[in-house]
């Protein structure tokens, strides 16, 4: 509301106006609506004054008709009073106004999802790095901690040795590294033999009885070899004699033979080791993990263990269950014995047979009272017809056979060992 107290010069101006504000409020009780055409128009560079307060509610000044900013405005006169005030000109424009102060944006909101969970960035801005992402640990990338003085961290696969291929691409596709378990034992060496053979037997033994038929009187035994015959001399017999023979079990060996050595030893057991470990490091970062590294997740082709690397061999760590010890190379230095054989032993000469005839130098009857030729083995015969009439000869019909001979070999012993190098333990969990 604009002051009452206005200065002297605004308040003649406003007396001066009193009674034209009278006069033009009889106008408007007459007349009806005043039309502004027909009506001098007011100093639009002296805003109208207020007309003094009348019974009637105040109403606003008019606005000023080209001024962008707003008409002075004054109280309205008295229902019998003055009229309102004169319209004043338009005031310039008013200044623009104070800009905001300025203030601190809000932090982006999260989008779509962790995209490399090994960069060390929070690529989704979630507020959220590599491992600590529910991203990536939803993808199988987990935290693993590595002990102090440990090499880390790998993931292993194992394969027998006899057979083995190549090793599979590592995640990423960068080569595997292969060593080896499982040092192979000293040299399974086959075992040396030996034959025998060659031995060889004397006559048969014969054993006889020169008082019955039966060989129930035995005499100590003899062996008959004449070549191809032998006379026997029956000049002591009686013209019908009591004589019965048989060929003893065991015969006279006249040489043990001789032992042949078999194939050279060896071993079986070639392979230097048991099994092939192929290696591969596994990708990581720092990101989320505050003690330890955030691990590219396990993709099959290897064991989904973790695992540790350490030079030498020695304990695994308090929590790393799994242990294993490869070796980068190996010097194999194993070999067998050459083989030998000792002398024969064990021959026996067994078995054989006489043919004995009714004449002399072994030869046929050629007369009626002969009797046929007679052989004589291992069981006992009666020879009292043969050996009468002082004719008596016999011929070896049947050699001893040689045998139970052995030769006992020696050598084929396991010489020098495989030696390792390279080693280091491996602990997994």
């Amino acid at each position: 509301m604009r002051s009452l107290l206005a200065p002297p010069s605004a308040l003649l101006t406003f007396l001066a106006l009193s009674g034209a504000v009278g006069f033009f409020a009889c106008m408007l009780d007459t007349q009806g609506q005043l039309d502004v055409s027909e009506q001098q128009k007011p100093d639009a560079s002296v805003g109208g004054g207020a007309g003094e307060p009348g019974e009637g509610g105040s109403g606003p000044g008019g606005a000023g008709p080209d001024g962008s900013g707003p008409g002075g405005s004054g109280p309205g006169g008295s229902a019998h009073g003055g009229a309102g005030g004169e319209s004043g000109k338009g005031g310039s424009a008013g200044s623009a106004g104070q800009g905001g102060a300025q203030q601190t944006g809000g932090s982006a909101g999260s989008v779509g999802s962790e995209q490399n969970c090994l960069d060390g960035n929070d690529d989704d801005n979630d507020s959220a790095i590599d491992c600590a992402d529910t991203d990536c640990t939803a993808k199988g990338y987990a935290c693993a901690a590595l002990p102090s003085g440990w090499e880390g961290h790998f993931r292993l696969r194992v394969s027998d040795f006899a057979g083995a291929v190549d090793p599979l691409p590592c995640p990423g596709g960068a080569p595997a590294v292969r060593r080896f378990l499982d040092p192979a034992t000293a040299a399974e060496c086959s075992p040396c033999t030996c034959s025998w053979g060659g031995a060889t037997c004397g006559p048969p033994t014969l054993v006889c009885s020169g008082s019955d038929k039966e060989c129930k009187n035995l005499v100590p035994s003899s062996e008959l070899d004449c070549g191809t015959c032998c006379n026997i001399n029956t000049s002591s017999f009686p013209d019908n004699p009591s004589i019965s023979c048989y060929v003893g079990p065991l015969s006279t060996v006249t040489s043990s033979g001789s032992c042949t050595i078999g194939p050279p030893s060896d071993f079986a057991n070639k392979d230097p080791w048991g099994r092939v470990l192929d290696i591969c490091s596994v990708p990581s970062s720092s990101g989320g993990c505050p003690d330890g590294a955030c691990l590219y997740p396990d993709t099959g082709d290897y064991d989904a263990g973790v695992c540790i690397r350490h030079d030498g061999e020695i304990s695994c760590p308090s929590g790393w269950t799994r242990k294993a010890v490869s070796f980068e190379a190996a010097t194999d230095a194993r070999s067998c014995s050459a083989c030998g054989c000792g002398t024969a032993s064990g021959v026996e000469c067994k078995g054989g047979a006489y043919k004995f005839h009714d004449t002399s130098n072994c030869e046929g009857c050629g007369v009626s009272f002969c009797a046929d030729p007679v052989i004589v083995g291992a069981s006992c015969r009666d020879l009292s017809g043969h050996a009468d009439y002082h004719q008596f000869s016999a011929v070896v019909d049947q050699w001893p056979t040689p045998s139970g001979g052995s030769c006992t070999p020696n050598g084929g012993e396991p010489l020098g060992l495989l030696t390792p190098s390279g080693a280091q333990t491996w602990c997994c969990k």
